[in-house]
């Protein structure tokens, strides 16, 4: 009921932009590397990878809905006329890792709101790690704030690759919250398209 509310309220172009970003820790590379958590996708099965768990289907299942219903709020307010930005983990390109960006789910959407993709690390944006990240965006002024970085850093703080010591937890889940940089320059490319607006 929530997401219908919020998509008829879109559809008519109650939103001036939208920001989402659906949960990665399902579609992480990290999981394919030794030390990580299991995969629960993977390239030719980015909806589930046979023989997960009752509980591993549940949360790969969730998952997928919150994306799907991200994307359908991405295409309400694209289609309105607002600005629209959705950041996941950058692809990367190859078997065996699942990508967001590599579903036709996307590849439809790029496709019907002549979105674009722009990716850059989040370490030249203030994060302690590379983690390369990409933004789809329609209309948003991205490529001013996003396009072109590539990390000139030789080393960084922290790596995303196995358990913190401390917490128990693995790291990549340090990686989940955006450094501030990155918020500011994503609320600058929305207000200053609104502001370029007639």
């Amino acid at each position: 009921k929530a997401v219908q509310a919020f998509l008829t309220l879109a559809t008519n172009g109650f939103y001036d932009g939208l920001h989402t970003g659906p949960p990665c820790s399902t579609w992480s590379a990290v999981r394919w590397v030794p030390g990580g958590p299991p995969p629960l996708r993977s390239r030719d099965r980015p909806w589930g990878m046979e023989g997960l768990s009752m509980k591993d289907r549940t949360t790969v299942g969730l998952h997928s809905v919150l994306m799907r219903n991200s994307l359908q709020l991405f295409r309400a307010v694209a289609r309105s006329g607002g600005t629209t930005t959705m950041e996941h983990p950058a692809d990367r390109g190859r078997a065996p890792f699942a990508s967001i960006w590599d579903t036709a789910l996307w590849k439809c959407m790029k496709k019907e709101t002549s979105a674009a993709e722009a990716t850059f690390p989040q370490c030249m944006k203030g994060a302690p790690s590379k983690k390369m990240t990409t933004l789809g965006y329609v209309r948003a002024h991205i490529p001013k704030y996003f396009g072109g970085i590539e990390c000139c850093h030789s080393k960084h703080d922290k790596v995303l690759v196995g358990l913190d010591p401390v917490t128990g937890h693995f790291r990549s889940r340090g990686a989940q919250a955006y450094p501030p940089q990155m918020c500011e320059d994503l609320a600058k490319s929305h207000l200053e398209a609104w502001e370029s607006r007639p």
